[in-house]
């Protein structure tokens, strides 16, 4: 697939968008910029970058899309604008999605149109884990390193660019320098050093800091096999992701500490039930701009026709049951059941979001038949979190499957700890 991928003897032209996951969204973070290559032959022809303001501006009284309701309700805006418009968690979705703003908006300002053979979606642990190969890179007298890339690009294109007299929609000119010096450092690299490029696009690619998603059917399934373009996936067994959205929040995903708690057990009938608390740690103090309190839209995406029977708040030994259906509103997508919340928490505050449910029928059916599989999938942009799965069931265990070793294994009780820092699954037989 590779001729196909880099054009050989043909143009391939690739969407390039930077999602900001210092503020959180379904894949990755929000979208403030995007760029544009045309590779052929294997060689980058064209490479442009812009603000995505500078693309949405001309569609301000031209598109009637309504938001996503949350974005409405908790951020006054609305209608949908390409910016906001990967606000499904599944990548796939969301690029098609992009891809028709893509065409429209470019209509709407007045631009030819430009067909895309593919979408990339990067966030800067992207490009910082690069800067840890290349070295440091300087661009406009800047410094950029692996360590101060996403702080530092952060306050060159809000704040710094005003000192340099910039209008305000060349700010983001900078992104494009640096990716293309980072592509000139990458084209001169040595075999060894492409050896540790590779090391890095896999780890990017395992914790979803990178997505793609491609035209052409072939090559969208191989990356798929390679687990390179954030699906939903399917499963006859349990399933959790959670999903957070940072709705006016400004940047303060940077210093949000996150930790999950799983408990499955088993009721007086022998079907499976579990208890999910999901812990966030606001570790910052306010900073005008960048930081302030955090506001979440958590959607968490169980199997389909789960019954949520309790979702709780708690801060403290202060506990709020929320009312299912008005404070927790309760819908099916993607083929799961989702339960959606919007909460806020204060900064170096801490609050547990906590949920009790039965899991379905065809998964008790798959237990009562000697099986039980967990697929956990990590939210693209989240550099991962801590984990805890307490597995409890009322027959021996015969066989596990993790990609790490328990903790805990007491015949009918398994107990894992790990980071959730990529996808999980588990599996048990009886």
């Amino acid at each position: 697939y590779l001729p196909e991928l880099v054009g050989y003897n043909q143009d391939r032209s690739y969407l390039i968008l930077f999602q900001n996951n210092m503020e959180l969204r379904a894949t990755g973070g929000f979208i403030g910029s995007y760029g544009l290559f045309t590779i052929r032959d294997g060689s980058i022809k064209n490479f442009i970058t812009d603000d995505i303001y500078n693309l949405d501006k001309f569609s301000k009284d031209k598109l009637n899309l309504p938001a996503p309701w949350p974005i409405t309700k908790y951020m006054s805006q609305k209608n949908l604008f390409m910016r906001d418009a990967n606000w499904s968690p599944d990548w796939p979705t969301s690029a098609k999605q992009l891809e028709w703003f893509w065409n429209v908006e470019r209509e709407n300002a007045g631009l030819p149109p430009q067909k895309l053979d593919g979408i990339i979606a990067i966030t800067p642990d992207f490009i910082a884990n690069f800067l840890s190969i290349t070295g440091p890179i300087t661009v406009d007298n800047i410094t950029f390193t692996s360590e101060n890339f996403a702080l530092e690009l952060e306050r060159q294109v809000e704040f710094d660019y005003v000192n340099k007299g910039l209008e305000i929609y060349q700010r983001k000119k900078i992104i494009g320098d640096l990716i293309q010096e980072i592509i000139n450092r990458l084209e001169k690299s040595s075999p060894l050093e492409l050896l540790k490029v590779w090391s890095v696009m896999k780890k990017n690619k395992d914790e979803k800091q990178i997505l793609v998603w491609f035209k052409n059917s072939d090559l969208q399934r191989y990356f798929s096999e390679q687990n390179w373009t954030g699906e939903v996936r399917y499963t006859d067994s349990d399933y959790l992701m959670i999903i957070d959205s940072n709705l006016a929040a400004l940047k303060t995903d940077q210093v949000m500490k996150r930790e999950l708690n799983y408990f499955l057990n088993t009721d007086a009938n022998n079907n499976l039930v579990a208890r999910l608390e999901i812990n966030y740690h606001h570790a910052g103090k306010p900073v005008k701009y960048l930081i302030t309190k955090y506001r979440s839209y958590t959607r968490i995406y169980l199997p389909e026709d789960t019954e949520i029977k309790k979702v709780f708040l708690q801060e403290g030994n202060s506990q709020q049951e929320l009312i299912l259906g008005k404070e927790v509103n309760l819908s099916k997508e993607l083929g799961k059941t989702v339960a959606g919340v919007f909460w806020e928490i204060d900064p170096l505050h801490s609050k547990t979001l906590i949920l009790e449910y039965r899991l379905p029928a065809k998964v008790n059916q798959l237990y009562h038949q000697g099986k039980y599989s967990l697929l956990l999938q990590k939210q693209p942009g989240i550099s991962g979190h801590k984990l805890r799965i307490d597995l409890r069931f009322a027959k021996n265990i015969i066989a596990y499957y993790a990609d790490f070793l328990p903790v805990k294994f007491l015949g009918r009780n398994l107990l894992f700890e790990n980071y959730l820092s990529q996808d999980r699954e588990f599996i048990v037989k009886f």
